[in-house]
């Protein structure tokens, strides 16, 4: 039996866009924090880059016994949290150290705010959430969130530190004049 559509209406402002054949998605707003997760195989041979990252995930997924956990047969996904300046602004001027009370931070270059990006990765998914059903989250949005270690070595998640958003209070005059 069918049943025709005979019309159907989307507001992509309030759900995620579909980007080409439903392989990259994109939630949240590009000037605060945004999600995306799109499909790297696709994006990698587009750009005629695939050798060079194919060999990159097969080095970064060599397991101890000489195992490869990348599978070539597989398309590999990539999960980013995008965040604007003015959010890694708010980060800098909001975080605290626990243990002496200082308030603030230097996140104005790479090497700076590269210390924090476990920290950075783990506000973004509890912004974000991929649930299960209405009451448990994803299996995969667990591993996302306890899982991830980052390797480089310039991370080192400062567990001192309470990570806080800065937001500025209108408690001043704007200089916009309303009774003209």
């Amino acid at each position: 039996m069918e049943y025709p559509i005979d019309k159907a209406e989307f507001n992509f402002s309030e759900i995620s866009g579909i980007y080409g054949r439903s392989q990259s998605f994109k939630f949240g707003s590009a000037g605060a924090v945004q999600l995306a997760v799109y499909n790297k195989t696709i994006q990698a041979k587009s750009i005629d880059k695939f050798d060079y990252i194919e060999h990159k995930w097969e080095e970064s997924t060599r397991l101890s016994d000489g195992s490869v956990g990348y599978d070539v047969e597989q398309d590999v996904f990539r999960v980013e949290l995008r965040y604007h300046h003015s959010v890694i602004q708010q980060f800098a001027l909001g975080t605290c150290n626990k243990e002496t009370g200082e308030i603030g931070v230097n996140l104005k270059t790479y090497s700076q705010i590269i210390r924090h990006i476990p920290a950075l990765w783990q506000y973004g998914l509890t912004s974000f959430k991929l649930k299960y059903n209405s009451n448990y989250l994803d299996p995969i949005w667990t591993v996302l969130q306890e899982d991830i270690e980052f390797t480089f070595p310039e991370s080192s998640y400062e567990k001192n530190l309470h990570y806080k958003r800065y937001y500025k209070k209108a408690t001043s005059f704007s200089g916009k004049n309303y009774q003209l």
